[in-house]
C-alpha cells in the first residue's frame, strides 16, 4: 500500500549538522508507517498523504535561532523530493504534496503523554537525518495507557473537519470518494483508542474494530454501527480505489457517515458522564460539562494571554467562561451544526471553523 520514502536524499539536502543545536529530523505520519496513499490520475500519482516531519533540537533556546525558519523552509522543499527515488522533478510531476514541519526539544519526547501521537512516534519515526537514538528518549506506552477523553477530543475535532469536508462538497462539481473513507477510519480511530485498543496500521486498526464490533457484550456492539460502510472504506484504502464522485451522493454519504460520528458521540460522552445513554441533542449538549475547573481555567488564561478572545462574542465568553473550557464551547457549537436536522449554514460553519482553528487546533 504504502511508497518508500528516501530518507538518504532529504538528509542530503538539508545538511543537519550546519545547524547548530539540531539533533535530529524524523519522517512521521503515513509515509513512516509505510501507509501513504497514491492515485492514479490520467496516468500520473497523485498523493493523498501529507509529507510530515519534525526537527529534534537540542534545547528550548535554539527555537529562537535564526537559522530555524530556512531549516524549516528548507525542509518543506526537500521532504516531496524524498517520496521519490528518482529525480525530484518526478515528485513534482505528482502535483502538489502537502508538508508539514513541527519543531521539539529532547525534553519534550522525555515528557510527552500517552496519546495516538505518542504510540506511532515511539513506534514507527523513521530518523531521517541525525541522532539515531533520539526515539529513545519517549516514554514506553501502550493503547492501555490512553485517556478516554483525548479519544472524545479526537473525535471532535473530527467533526470540525466534517464541517470543513461539507463546504467541499457543496463548491465542487465532484469529489474524491476518499474524502468520506477517511471519515470512518477516524471514527474508528477515537473507538478504538476510547476502548484503549488502537492499532495504527489500517489492517490491524480494521482487525481491531471488527473484533470488538463482533464479540458480545463488547460495549460497540449494541451501538448500531453501519459495518458494511465502515468495511466499504477500508476496502477503498487497502486498493487505494478512490472514485469521484457527484456532490448529490457525496452529501448523502456524508450525511450517513454524519450518523456514524452520531452514535460514537453518543457513546463516548456517556461513558465519560457515566450515562446509561444518551441522544444526539443530550450527548451534544452534555459536551459543556466535561471540563474540570482546572482545564477550563487554563482553557480561558491560555486565550486571553494570546489575545484571541476578540474572535469569541462578549456574550459568548460571559456565558461560558464559568461552566466549561473554550475547546469544549467550540466542540458543543461545531456539533450543533454538525448534527441539526437542516445543512449548515455558510456563515455558521465558516465562523466555527476559524474558531477551531484559532483556539483549539
Amino acid at each position: 500500500m504504502g511508497h518508500e520514502f528516501d530518507r538518504a536524499r532529504v538528509a542530503e539536502e538539508i545538511k543537519i549538522g550546519d545547524k547548530e543545536g539540531a539533533v535530529s529530523v524524523i519522517l512521521i505520519g503515513s509515509f513512516a508507517r509505510g501507509e501513504a496513499l497514491w492515485i492514479d490520475r490520467n496516468g500520473r500519482k497523485q498523493c493523498l498523504s501529507d509529507v510530515e516531519a519534525m526537527a529534534v533540537l537540542e534545547e528550548e533556546k535554539f527555537l529562537d535561532r535564526t537559522w530555524r525558519r530556512d531549516f524549516e523552509k528548507a525542509l518543506k522543499r526537500a521532504l516531496p523530493a524524498g517520496i521519490f527515488s528518482e529525480a525530484s522533478a518526478e515528485a513534482a510531476s505528482a502535483g502538489v504534496v502537502d508538508t508539514s514541519v513541527g519543531f521539539t526539544t529532547k525534553l519534550h519526547l522525555r515528557r510527552l503523554k500517552p496519546h495516538i501521537f505518542t504510540l506511532e512516534l515511539k513506534k514507527f519515526g523513521k530518523i531521517i537525518c541525525g541522532d539515531p537514538s533520539v526515539l529513545d528518549l519517549i516514554p514506553d506506552y501502550a493503547p492501555a495507557d490512553l485517556s478516554r477523553l483525548d479519544a472524545l477530543v479526537l473525535l471532535c475535532n473530527r467533526i470540525v473537519e466534517q464541517l470543513k469536508a461539507y463546504a467541499v462538497i457543496k463548491r465542487s462539481p465532484s469529489v474524491q470518494q476518499y474524502l468520506i473513507d477517511k471519515g470512518y477510519v477516524q471514527v474508528v480511530n477515537s473507538l478504538l483508542s476510547f476502548e484503549k485498543t488502537y492499532c495504527a496500521l489500517y489492517p490491524e486498526k480494521q482487525a481491531a474494530f471488527e473484533a470488538l464490533t463482533s464479540l458480545k457484550g463488547s460495549p460497540l456492539s449494541g451501538l448500531g454501527l453501519n459495518i458494511p460502510a465502515y468495511n466499504n472504506a477500508f476496502a477503498h484504502i487497502v486498493q487505494r480505489d478512490f472514485p469521484d464522485i457527484g456532490p448529490d451522493k457525496a452529501l448523502e454519504q456524508w450525511k450517513v457517515l454524519r450518523d456514524e460520528f452520531g452514535k460514537a458521540l453518543c457513546h463516548e460522552v456517556a461513558e465519560i458522564l457515566k450515562y446509561d445513554r444518551l441522544n444526539i441533542k443530550e450527548a451534544v449538549d452534555c459536551l459543556v460539562t466535561i471540563p474540570n475547573l482546572m482545564d477550563c481555567a487554563k482553557g480561558w488564561v491560555k486565550v486571553f494571554t494570546r489575545n484571541q478572545a476578540g474572535i469569541l462574542r462578549p456574550g459568548e465568553i460571559a456565558r461560558s467562561i464559568w461552566r466549561t473550557s473554550p475547546q469544549f464551547w467550540i466542540y458543543r457549537q461545531a456539533a450543533r451544526l454538525y448534527f441539526s436536522e437542516a445543512l449548515p449554514l455558510l456563515d455558521d460553519r465558516m465562523n466555527v471553523i476559524e474558531q477551531w482553528q484559532r483556539i483549539v487546533k
